[in-house]
């Protein structure tokens, strides 16, 4: 039986050890980051898998774990690159992990890409690359739900490729390198058109920390936001606050009025009748940049 290690945390990483079980497959341990939350621990409990959780994957104590476990294969969806020393232990590390990178998926949304892929890779190349849409009503979590599922699809496509012994890479198509995303690209400027303020809502909702609304010193999450039915006015200034009924807050955008839906609105900041642009309240502020630090 071809046996395999599990390194990860996310979902995706959860599936893809199911559909390794599923298919016939040994998981011979699943191994976490410490830091992290992980459904892996319940995974291996029910299938009594060793479980371990590391803080360093390639520290010499991680790389001794692994050879231990002597694994044909290592299937990883770590948040960290992989050390040239644990690549040599099996036959092949094959990484699950979306194109575009794992701390950009935001991007997706926020640039309206309309498709892009997850790679089952091997540095730059992939054994396969499984894509996947994304539409206008899509959130961040729609496109996690779409990962996992291609990531459960895909490890049944390697377990086969292995099986047949088929399992041959070839370069990526269409790798891109996005920057990773930071607080401030989280951040609503009232002066941005209602399209980008939509599509900033909609890539870091919940299970992320949801996009980030500013008046004085408070940071306000907007867990939801669409363009509301009623027509701007063009010579309307745009964080004009037009109303707000409970948790709902109606603003001026450059091109649209935005309803959006907050955690929770403060009532000082009900007595407020503009938004203006971020940066007029970080600069005045050192615990308001400090609150934005942490926000993410």
């Amino acid at each position: 039986m071809t046996r395999f290690v599990v390194l990860g945390n996310s979902e995706a990483v959860v599936r893809s050890a199911k559909a390794l079980l599923g298919s016939g497959m040994e998981v011979a341990a699943f191994i976490s980051m410490t830091t992290r939350a992980s459904e892996g621990e319940n995974l291996a409990k029910q299938h009594k898998i060793p479980y371990h959780e590391v803080d360093d994957i390639n520290s010499w104590g991680s790389v001794e774990i692994l050879r231990r476990y002597a694994p044909d294969y290592i299937i990883e969806s770590w948040p960290k690159a992989i050390a040239p020393e644990i690549m040599k232990i099996p036959k092949a590390v094959i990484g699950i992990h979306p194109i575009c990178g794992d701390n950009s998926l935001q991007w997706l949304i926020q640039l309206g890409c309309k498709k892009s892929h997850l790679c089952f890779r091997l540095g730059d190349e992939a054994y396969i690359q499984l894509p996947f849409t994304i539409s206008d009503e899509d959130t961040i979590a729609d496109v996690l739900r779409k990962i996992n599922d291609a990531a459960e699809n895909g490890t049944k496509k390697i377990a086969r490729m292995i099986k047949n012994e088929e399992l041959k890479s070839a370069p990526l198509q269409d790798s891109k390198q996005w920057r990773d995303t930071t607080p401030h690209d989280m951040v609503i400027d009232p002066r941005m058109s209602g399209d980008m303020i939509v599509r900033i809502v909609r890539s870091c909702t919940r299970p992320y920390a949801c996009a980030s609304l500013i008046i004085n010193d408070s940071i306000i999450k907007v867990v939801f936001a669409r363009i509301a039915k009623q027509k701007a006015d063009r010579e309307t200034e745009q964080g004009k606050i037009m109303k707000i009924e409970g948790h709902i807050l109606s603003f001026k955008a450059d091109d649209a009025v935005i309803e959006a839906a907050c955690e929770n609105i403060p009532e000082k900041v009900a007595q407020e009748k503009y938004i203006h642009p971020p940066s007029y309240y970080i600069e005045r502020s050192s615990e308001l940049r400090e609150k934005l630090k942490k926000s993410k």
